[in-house]
């Protein structure tokens, strides 16, 4: 059996002939006092001297060194992607075959190994004038306040690194800027980094404000900045920008969104859904999702949303998060909280930007009762807790957490402590009614001859939509609270009418969800939304996101919604996504919806 390397020796070439022997000797000549088992990879970035000649001469006379030539010359930053692609080793090191470095620095990297990720080598910078400095401060501004890190060499060639960086990072950069992208998209993900002074043949030559914006300008196009202003009139601004936004795709059928359901499982047995009584279909593994993520990006997508019957059911969630923060795109979870506490540290580590909790109720009497278990509650409390606990411990940013509760017949009478008890943890609260609707939509809603409305809303065995008097009892006590007056979503509550919630109807003019969102079942077939479930436009199995959402087949499918709406559309799960800015009027005026 083939031993597995410890460390992975990663030798750039291009037109070394004359140093490339001697480079490789002295690093051998390092690592035989390093006692571990290590390999070398020569990568010839399409040499024209003899530098090939040379490689494969060393390949062949020892079994651990391997030499692999890009013909095309692609250049130094495709040549650091194809070593680090054959690099089999738990950590790869990165370095030139032209004698500039010293290989007895490779030690002093490896120092680092028990307490960072991502250790890259920093050279002396020549400072000479005024000049130089005045450009090193303006790079260290525009770097530090846009991306997060400020350091002195990003484009120095010896750089140590973690094989799960390797795995996990896409990379993109043919030339010598994949340093800074390796760089950033390191830190984004949360892997640690450090920069640790190495020996050069000759001080490097501090970077111009021209190179320097280039690098600002082409990790900008890609990766929006790695902080988060936090300021509430920032998020005020946020939720308008994400309305107009949403209305835009309305125009544009550009999706925004992408709804994952990455989950058949569930750990509850709700009352209001019916999801777990559905038999439990085979998952997408974790390289599914995270390889239509590049996808969506490229359709315009950036925001995304992990669902299921129960997402943190998954084991690999946390590979699943960290690749869409990687990616530069905002990630939350919809989520029971039953498995919080065990997830906790994963999630923040991952890069979580928001935590959706389902609550039925304000203590374990209403919520247990209405999710079919005895202390949920509490257990999804202490998730909460210990999520808020380990983000003081590990100094990094909270995600933002927010309650969301329906409103049924078993909940009507606690609201209003529900309201305040979310007031007291300072958490923000969604109130949506309950949605039901009778068999007879079901088998009215068709396409194409069969039906195509999701069973898990069907009226069962409990009837859960409010009488005539709890829905006035409900208004009347929570008309005047304050949390409410400043809950957009919550508001659209106290506007729907009386004759709309006896019957569990929503009053929605067009279907935004179609055009803003994509949505994709745990088998990875696109479907229209949460209501039509039952209707596949195609499997990503067999055509990419992109040609699945231009397709004629959801073309024609979008098109006849818009002039006939089904049965099901008038119980809208996400009619809180579907408000047309009339409505949306009316909402904060607080006159009814129509």
């Amino acid at each position: 059996m083939k031993e597995i390397p410890y460390l992975s020796i990663v030798i750039l070439i291009k037109n070394n002939a004359q140093t490339l022997a001697s480079v490789v000797s002295d690093i051998r000549r390092e690592l035989g006092r390093f006692g571990r088992p290590y390999d070398i990879i020569l990568v010839d970035d399409g040499s024209i001297d003899d530098s090939e000649i040379v490689g494969r001469r060393l390949a062949s006379r020892a079994s651990h060194i391997k030499y692999h030539r890009i013909d095309s010359g692609g250049g130094y930053g495709k040549a650091v992607r194809t070593g680090m692609a054959l690099a089999d080793g738990s950590w790869v090191l990165c370095t030139a075959a032209d004698g500039s470095l010293d290989p007895r620095d490779i030690k002093e990297l490896l120092k680092y190994t028990q307490s960072y990720d991502l250790v890259s080598g920093c050279r002396t910078v020549r400072q000479v004038t005024g000049y130089d400095k005045f450009q090193r401060w303006f790079r260290h501004v525009l770097l530090g306040r846009r991306f997060g890190f400020v350091l002195q060499d990003a484009r120095c060639a010896m750089m140590l690194l973690k094989r799960e960086i390797v795995q996990e990072i896409p990379l993109g950069c043919d030339g010598a800027n994949i340093g800074y992208e390796l760089l950033y998209r390191s830190i984004r993900a949360g892997f640690r980094v450090i920069e640790t002074p190495i020996w050069a043949r000759e001080p490097i030559v501090p970077e111009s404000l021209i190179q320097c914006i280039r690098v600002i300008w082409a990790l900008g196009k890609t990766s929006p900045p790695i902080r988060k202003i936090q300021f509430k009139r920032r998020k005020r601004m946020g939720r308008i920008r994400r309305y107009l936004r949403r209305q835009w795709c309305l125009v544009s059928d550009r999706p925004w969104e992408a709804s994952l359901d990455i989950s058949s499982r569930c750990d509850m047995q709700c009352i209001s859904c019916g999801v777990w009584t559905e038999p439990i279909r085979n998952e997408r593994d974790a390289s599914f999702w995270v390889g239509i993520l590049d996808d969506l990006y490229r359709l315009g997508v950036r925001r995304i949303l992990l669902i299921g019957a129960e997402p943190l059911m998954r084991e690999d969630i946390g590979r699943i998060l960290r690749a869409i923060s990687i990616r530069g795109m905002a990630a939350s979870i919809f989520t029971n909280g039953f498995r919080l506490s065990l997830r906790a540290v994963e999630l923040l580590e991952a890069g979580l930007d928001r935590l959706v909790l389902s609550l039925d109720g304000p203590e374990s009497g209403v919520h247990d009762g209405l999710r079919g278990g005895g202390g949920v509650f509490e257990v999804a409390l202490e998730g909460m807790r210990k999520l808020r606990n380990e983000a003081m411990i590990r100094n990094v940013p909270l995600p933002e957490i927010v309650f969301h509760t329906t409103v049924s017949v078993a909940n009507v009478h606690a609201i209003p402590e529900m309201i305040q008890f979310a007031k007291e943890e300072k958490v923000a609260l969604t109130l949506q009614a309950v949605c039901q609707f009778p068999k007879a939509v079901v088998e009215q809603s068709r396409y194409e001859g069969e039906m195509i409305a999701s069973r898990q809303y069907m009226i069962t065995d409990v009837d859960l939509l409010m009488s005539k008097e709890q829905i006035a009892g409900l208004k009347r006590k929570i008309g005047r609270n304050s949390l409410i007056r400043h809950n957009l979503s919550s508001r659209v509550l106290l506007s729907l009418t009386e004759d709309h919630l006896i019957v569990g109807k929503v009053p929605v003019i067009p279907c935004g969800h179609v055009h803003h969102t994509v949505s994709v079942n745990p088998q990875g077939d696109v479907y229209p939304c949460g209501m039509l479930s039952n209707y596949h436009y195609w499997s990503l199995s067999k055509r990419s996101i992109g040609d699945v959402w231009n397709g004629d087949r959801r073309k024609h499918f979008v098109r006849h919604l818009k002039r006939d709406s089904f049965p099901a559309c008038d119980y809208c799960c996400h009619y809180l996504n579907n408000l047309t800015p009339g409505q949306v009027l009316r909402v904060i005026i607080g006159l009814p919806l129509k």
